[in-house]
């Protein structure tokens, strides 16, 4: 099965392509928005924005509070042509009518669209994945399968390529989706290169999902302290996280939410150098 992103295609007499990152304000999942902004600002091979849906900051889960660059609006207005690439992260409120409305319009300009982990609901929520093949994260199989059966949902891959329509499967799968994405648009040197600078040596496709699933005598334990006994055995905690201009924007959202999931800290951050609204 083939699961190349497809090779890019410049379009609108662009230099290189434009990618936008879209979060929902009141709620988008911190990894799942920061790690691929983060890996593809790193490969310099497009203009990457983070926008948020509406104007002002965005609330990240499970941890942090950032200031995109601009809203849908602004992007709009920017370049009203639309994205060449959009990547939509897990958010909570998946059937917001302001997204869908917007990833439709991008969809209808011909922009490639790129679920992270559940972000593939609000891509099932728009329509645009009727009829094609997807995945997402492994715990919302079931759920998927039965409230959109117009996909085709596939299990055990980090992502699935069709068309104009990529999507990738738990959290962590947003590192080789994005290495995936830098192979479509640049080559597979650039790649490469990426991945070593990152410390990653494969990011092909293929993946056992099912050895994520809790079960006795494996990850039961892990997964029941981190879901529940944390929020009994620890305190919430606010820290204030001082950003510098060479901030890695990578390290910074895996580290807050891996602290807050495991000590359940809410750690703020206002704005990210460079993220200011215009």
């Amino acid at each position: 099965m083939d699961e190349s992103i497809a090779t890019y295609r410049p379009r609108f007499e662009r230099s290189r392509p434009v990618i936008a990152v879209i979060g929902e304000n009141s709620g988008t999942e911190l990894t799942d928005y920061v790690v691929p902004y983060g890996i593809l600002r790193q490969a310099d091979i497009a203009d990457v924005l983070a926008i948020a849906i509406n104007p002002g900051p965005m609330t990240m889960r499970p941890a942090l509070r950032l200031q995109p660059q601009a809203s849908a609006a602004q992007f709009d207005a920017r370049y009203p042509d639309g994205a060449d690439y959009v990547v939509v992260p897990a958010v909570v409120h998946q059937q917001n009518p302001a997204l869908l409305a917007w990833i439709k319009g991008q969809a209808a300009r011909g922009a490639t669209l790129v679920s992270i982990c559940d972000g593939a609901l609000v891509l099932a929520n728009s329509g645009v994945m009727d009829g094609h093949r997807a995945t997402a994260h492994w715990a919302t199989a079931g759920y998927r399968k039965t409230h959109y059966p117009q996909v085709h949902w596939l299990d055990d891959r980090r992502y699935v390529a069709e068309g104009r329509i990529v999507s990738s499967a738990g959290i962590s799968a947003a590192v080789p989706t994005s290495l995936a994405l830098i192979e479509a648009i640049a080559g597979h040197a650039r790649a490469a290169a990426v991945a070593t600078e990152i410390g990653v040596s494969d990011w092909s496709p293929v993946h056992d999902s099912r050895s994520f699933h809790p079960r006795l005598g494996s990850n039961l334990t892990a997964f029941a302290t981190t879901q529940y006994l944390n929020g009994w055995l620890h305190r919430p905690q606010q820290l204030t996280i001082p950003i510098g201009n060479d901030v890695d924007e990578v390290a910074l959202a895996l580290t807050a939410d891996a602290y807050s999931r495991t000590g359940r800290a809410q750690a703020h951050a206002l704005s990210i150098p460079g993220w200011a609204a215009t």
